[in-house]
Formats: structure tokens, sequence, C-alpha cells
């Protein structure tokens, strides 16, 4: 299976959490390769490539792809080329990689996906994942009236190569569709995907979508009844950071706890304690954040 990957030197172990993740719910006889995409000047040092392998199986490959030159910078105004980059990888993958799985290092898997990984859905439609919590769903819908009512999320998404650069066959003319854009931009790469391919993308059956959990500080509870397989931490609570709610939280530390370490751990649910007395503290005196 093919993953395109990006982190900076703030995200390294949470992104070795993701690869870890992903390898424990790997078939044996499945070989995994992760494409770290970095621009020239942003490369992560050697050391950080040696750590991120060692969180994965021998028979799986990181392939660092070096971007030569960032994308023109005015694209919207505000939003900065970083977050396009695993868009913009799609242009430096090999020849042989005809669908690829786009996922964020803030991101789980809990359970087996090879039957998302080898749907048989991404051999006519560009994209396939999972619709975006059901506010947003809504507010993106009505803001670019899009043809199929589907708007997904970008941070777990599957992707046809041949028919991505069908469409944009170089990245001039990806940059170009991007400066031609009047509307609003609020996510940059997942709004531009969504409105890009509309009418070329779908979602997996509702049971499975059902099976990932996008969690942001308020959502969708009914994913705590259902089988989960992605958990996609969205938003601004991350489930390393001490200081939000957040469900799910233990089923990160399940693979963090080895890529973090125990003393980290300890340091964390010591600093999670201090937040939950303050916590309490503001609910019982009216001064909620």
């Amino acid at each position: 299976m093919y993953f395109i990957v990006d982190t900076d030197k703030n995200f390294v172990k949470p992104l070795a959490v993701t690869f870890y993740s992903i390898t424990k719910h790997t078939h044996s006889d499945e070989k995994n390769i992760f494409f770290l995409i970095q621009y020239n000047d942003k490369k992560l040092p050697n050391e950080d490539i040696v750590f991120l392998k060692k969180y994965i199986r021998k028979q799986d490959k990181i392939e660092c792809i070096v971007v030569p030159h960032h994308i023109d910078g005015s694209i919207t105004g505000k939003w900065s080329d970083q977050v396009l980059l695993k868009i913009i990888g799609l242009y430096y993958l090999p020849d042989y990689v005809d669908r690829i799985f786009h996922i964020d290092g803030d991101a789980i898997v809990v359970d087996d996906i090879t039957e998302f990984y080898y749907s048989e859905k991404l051999l006519t439609y560009t994209l396939l994942g999972t619709k975006e919590v059901l506010d947003i769903q809504k507010e993106r819908n009505q803001l670019y009236g899009l043809k199929d009512d589907l708007y997904l999320c970008a941070g777990v998404i599957m992707i046809n190569v041949k028919l991505f650069l069908k469409k944009f066959p170089t990245i001039e003319s990806f940059n170009n569709e991007i400066k031609n854009v009047k509307y609003e931009i609020r996510a940059s790469d997942q709004d531009f995907l969504n409105t890009f391919f509309d009418g070329e993308k779908t979602c997996w059956e509702t049971d499975q979508y059902m099976r990932f959990a996008l969690l942001y500080l308020i959502h969708d509870k009914s994913y705590l009844s259902k089988k989960i397989s992605i958990i996609h931490y969205a938003g601004i609570a991350k489930p390393w950071k001490p200081d939000r709610r957040l469900h799910y939280r233990i089923k990160y530390w399940k693979y963090g706890i080895r890529i973090f370490g125990i003393f980290y751990y300890i340091k964390y649910l010591f600093k999670r304690l201090i937040w939950f007395i303050k916590y309490c503290f503001n609910k019982v005196f009216g001064k909620n954040k």
C-alpha cells in the first residue's frame, strides 16, 4: 500500500505514531511504502528519518521525495503552500503508483484498512474518502454549491493518481486553476480538492463511513457507538496535548507511549491532571473557556 505524508520538525513523533499504527494493522504479506514529501529548503535532518524508520516493519519503506520549488505564493493571499504539499507531491511520485492514501500526521489506524485501500470505487472516481462532520459538510456544500452534495475530509482520503494527473497533468495547470479561484477558501487543500473534483468523488457506504472518526472539540458522538478503523484528530485538539477535551485519547496513547516514551507520558498525565483541576474550577466558578 502507498501512503503520502508530509511533516515538519515539530510533527516527527506524531507522524511516527501514525506510521506505527498503520504497520500494526497491515497484513503480514502486505508491503507499505510511505512517500514523505518535503520542500528542498525544509528537509528533515537524516536523524529524524532514521527515527521514523524505527517504527515501521523491515519490509516497509520510507521514500523521501524532495520538491525543488514552492508553488506560486500568490495562491489565495493567506494560505501557505505547505498545506498543499501532499497534493504537489503527487507530481513527484513514481509512475507505478496508481492510487495513494493521503493521510495526515494527526491520524491513527486502529483496524484493518485493506478493504478501503483496494476499493473498486476508486477505479472510476478521483477521490474516495469520508464526509466531513455534519456542520462543516452543510456549510461547505452551501458555500460552494457542490453538484454532488458531498464534502470530503482531506486529512484521510484515497486519491486515484492517474485520474488526478489526467485532469491536471502539470503543477502549472494545477497552480493556474488555483489562481483562477474567485470564491472564498477556508480549508485550502480540502476546499480545492472538493471543488476541483466536484462530481468526481465519492465516499464509502454509511456503515463504513462511520468507521472513520473525525474528532474536533465538538463532534458527532454517534461515532462513539461504532466500530472505528481510522481516527483523525482534526482541528486544534491533539491527543498529545493535555489541555483539551477529546474522545479516544487513550487509543492514541496505546501506540504513542512507545514513540514518546514512558517519562513523557508520565509528564503528560501530570499536565493533564493540572488542566483537569483548572477545568473543573472554571466550571464551578463560571469561567468556562
